[in-house]
């Protein structure tokens, strides 16, 4: 077409409609659906076959009902848009055109011979009919349909390969003979490696191989100390070792190799707080098919710094990145010593590896990542920002831009100051006419967006300056970044509400916060990517949806009943209790775990011990999910629809809470409010939000349409999500 800017070198059409089919038209459209129905006789009895049965039947009655013409066959028809626009383009394309296509004759033993038998056969000879008698077809195409001469300049199709009546090759059986792969292969020029029959296992060059699809797996290692002294510089090594057989698979990097395709480019990155890194942070290996150990490690030049009076045990972290997808880390602990320390003291030298087990699909990467690592300068609690870019025309490996101190305030308790006072004007007077609770919602909102609008600006500028100029610049080309993962050693930094501003140019912006402007989501350094695969057909859903006896919820009721209906494969958990939640933890047969109930979170205590409340007065902790089999092995989705506890606090040095725990712990992601949410409200959300799962949005893409659609609503606002941003629960 004219006004498309796609060229390509080589197209072969396999029983393609290049003239229409008659089946499109509106007078055959149910002779083509008959031949489909008597195909399904093939089928199993069950509930599948029933329900393509039942669909074939509405379609047919549509059929008929709109005059047997549906618009999306019609245009494959004679006279619709292959005819009428497709034919009748004036240039001809330098593309070499090829073709297959077929005059079927149904036998017994062929494929597919001993369902259609005479039935399609003679039916639909009596439908592709001309003057002279009944048109070769494969009962869905006419035969010379497919390469001869349609009025478009780069037809008829030169040295087709037909199939004749005696192959018994009808509409969707071509792949399954040989002739039609040699036929494709010959005309795309795909050249293979021939053997001798017969001889001494000796070859014949009969041109380049073709290497087909392949897994290559490697279990990766950090050579390093086990203890160092401050101001020592050391080498450290990190490497792709070749899988053994005995080998443990969760401790192996898969990578997948495609058909041609020799080698795949890894980035490492390092990530070593209490360590400074001479050089750059990352370097570029190799894998290849034909193991070469030398392009498989990169070497990095690493000084310790002070520790501080007493030997501390540092982590160093490398993460294996596939363009901006994460796909594994091994990370290594080493014992730091002051320098002329004369006390006890053990080394480490502990590893452990986060691999991501590849599927054949290809993940979906976001634009733009932000890394965020942990700069070790006692006693400042400083982190270095770098951005991982894959913008079109603006692609660049990690890079960089400044560093920022959270050692000055502690971020879960500088949120709560900001937000949780306002929560104590919140309308709750029962007394109140509905109008006048309105009225007083509607401003209590207004005023709890305004805080939020000044904390994020605040945020924003608590960013390193240089780090604000690169997001500006990027968001000023024509095609900015639209998605963004956050990979950070902190997680407590709320980036959904950042609200970036500043100088583009001569011009002033003033952007909406991150999680309206971006398809975001947050993940923890350190971390294979999860959930694999990134689409999930068919999640297996649990609702915990806790009856108290008091501080009842009124729309927990309502949500529960509402997914039911939405999900094709709900459970729900009955009573909820903690033995019940410990039984539901030891499962493996979940996707996605759904809690409608009352948090609890406490600034002033321990960020582990923030609670779910279940029935009979029970509790489970932040801690009771860090170590589950069902986080370990099925790597579900967790969603809390319940006050606060999508927090995160620092606990002995380590981010704490519900995120931080069951990443930790396996699990796929985790979606929950950062402040608390008005029930009527948290329901709608909830439902909303499934809806949008339901036809195909990531969970990303879910949220961040929802955060648009209701920017003025804190409740709408206050969700994170820690996960890939590309996560697909396919319930449909």
């Amino acid at each position: 077409m004219p006004d498309t800017n796609c060229n390509f070198a080589s197209v072969f059409f396999v029983a393609t409609p290049n003239q229409g089919s008659v089946l499109g038209d509106p007078e055959h459209m149910v002779d083509m659906l008959d031949v489909f129905t008597n195909f399904l006789t093939a089928f199993p009895d069950g509930p599948i076959l029933y329900s393509i049965e039942v669909l074939l039947g509405l379609v047919k009655v549509v059929a008929t009902a709109a005059g047997t013409s549906l618009p999306g066959i019609a245009t494959m028809g004679t006279d619709g848009y292959i005819s009428r626009v497709l034919n009748t383009q004036p240039i001809r394309p330098a593309a070499r055109y090829g073709a297959a296509a077929s005059d079927y004759m149904p036998a017994p033993g062929s494929d597919n011979g001993y369902l259609l038998w005479r039935f399609a056969d003679s039916v639909l000879d009596r439908v592709f009919l001309k003057d002279d008698g009944p048109v070769a077809n494969d009962l869905v195409v006419p035969c010379d349909g497919v390469w001869s001469g349609n009025g478009h300049p780069s037809f008829p199709i030169e040295r087709p390969l037909l199939f004749k009546p005696a192959d018994s090759v009808w509409h969707s059986g071509f792949f399954a003979r040989t002739e039609t792969v040699a036929h494709i292969e010959q005309h795309l020029g795909i050249r293979r490696r021939g053997v001798l029959r017969g001889g001494p296992g000796g070859e014949v060059d009969r041109g380049p191989t073709a290497a087909g699809p392949a897994t290559v797996e490697r279990e990766p290692r950090i050579e390093f100390h086990e203890q160092v002294t401050e101001g020592e510089t050391w080498p450290l090594t990190v490497r792709l070792d070749e899988a053994s057989q005995r080998q443990d698979v969760e401790r192996l990097i898969s990578l997948l190799l495609a058909a041609g395709e020799d080698q795949v480019e890894l980035a490492v990155d390092l990530s070593a707080p209490g360590f400074e890194v001479q050089g750059e942070r990352y370097a570029t290996i190799t894998v290849k098919r034909e193991r070469d150990p030398s392009s498989e490690q990169a070497v990095f030049r690493l000084r310790a710094v002070p520790p501080g009076p007493e030997p501390v045990k540092r982590v160093i972290i490398a993460a294996f990145w596939q363009g901006n997808n994460c796909v594994g880390s091994v990370s290594h602990t080493t014992t730091v010593v002051p320098a002329g320390y004369a006390g006890p003291y053990v080394g480490d030298g502990t590893a452990k590896v986060d691999a991501l087990r590849l599927f054949p699909q290809r993940r979906e990467a976001p634009d733009l990542v932000i890394y965020v690592r942990r700069v070790a300068k006692p006693p400042a609690e400083t982190y270095e920002v770098a951005f991982r870019c894959q913008v079109s025309g603006e692609e660049y490996e990690t890079r960089p831009f400044g560093e920022f101190d959270l050692g000055a305030v502690e971020m879960a308790k500088y949120l709560g100051d900001a937000i949780d006072p306002t929560f104590r004007s919140f309308p709750a007077d029962l007394s109140l006419t509905d109008h006048e609770f309105e009225r007083q919602l509607s401003a209590w909102n207004a005023n709890f967006i305004t805080t939020l609008s000044d904390l994020g600006r605040r945020l924003w500028l608590l960013l390193p300056q240089a780090f604000r100029d690169e997001y500006l610049r990027l968001m000023s080309l024509p095609y900015p970044p639209r998605s963004i993962c956050v990979h950070s050693d902190e997680m407590i930094y709320p980036w959904e509400i950042l609200r970036p501003s500043g100088a583009v140019g001569a011009k002033y912006v003033d952007m909406p916060p991150l999680g309206i402007t971006h398809v975001l989501g947050r993940w923890k350094t350190g971390l294979g990517a999860r959930p694999q695969p990134q689409a999930l057909a068919a999640p297996k859903l649990v609702i915990l949806t806790p009856a108290y006896k008091h501080d009842s919820l009124v729309g927990a009721a309502d949500e529960r009943d509402a997914l039911l209906r939405l999900s094709p494969r709900p459970e729900v958990l009955t009573p909820v209790t903690r033995s019940a939640v410990e039984r539901l933890l030891a499962r493996i047969d979940l996707q996605m775990v759904h809690f409608t109930g009352h948090g609890d979170w406490d600034t002033t205590t321990n960020a582990d011990l923030a609670s779910l409340r279940l029935e009979q007065g029970g509790k489970i902790p932040a801690m009771g999910f860090a170590s589950c089999r069902l986080g370990t092995e099925a790597h579900p989705i967790l969603y809390l629809n319940a006050c606060t506890i999508g927090r995160v606090a620092q606990v002995l040095g380590h981010p704490g809470g519900f995120a931080a725990n069951c990443l930790g712990g396996g699990w796929g992601g985790v979606i929950a409010p950062y402040w608390p949410v008005y029930d009527p409200k948290a329901c709608e959300f909830s439902l909303k939000l499934y809806e949008k799962l339901g036809i195909g949005r990531s969970v990303g893409e879910a949220l961040q349409e929802l955060r648009a659609e209701d920017r003025e609503d804190p409740t709408a606002l206050s969700y994170s999500y820690f996960g890939d941003p590309w996560t697909r629960l396919l319930f449909a």
